[in-house]
């Protein structure tokens, strides 16, 4: 398993279950949500190793874990799970201008006011 701070670019905290749910792909195969569970399943091809399926949840606060099914982890193939999880969850993704147009929208206002869980 590999535990990752859920921080984004610009040192912003990063709600998994909000992630989870704004990428309507996680319903398409390969890829699972498990929303009982706040599992998120993927298979994703990895250098040197071949496919692996990964499961992403949360962690203790503020951190991220993700599962790998298959043999022990080097380095190496810790990175590329997590690059592949970084991409594919848009991790990397800076929101902060996103989130000034937002806080002066009265429409989106709630996106910055809300707390969803």
């Amino acid at each position: 398993m590999i535990e990752f701070p859920l921080v984004g670019p610009a040192g912003e905290v990063i709600d998994l279950r909000r992630v989870f749910l704004s990428h309507g792909i996680a319903s398409l195969p390969p890829m699972r949500l498990d929303e009982k569970a706040w599992t998120f399943e993927i298979t994703v091809p990895l250098a040197a190793v071949g496919a692996r399926t990964l499961t992403v949840s949360q962690a203790r606060a503020g951190h991220g874990l993700v599962s790998v099914a298959g043999g022990a982890l080097t380095s190496e193939v810790e990175s590329a799970v997590m690059a592949q999880v970084r991409h594919v969850l848009s991790l990397d993704v800076g929101l902060t201008p996103f989130y000034a147009v937002a806080a002066g929208d009265p429409d989106l206002d709630w996106v910055v006011r809300s707390k969803m869980w």
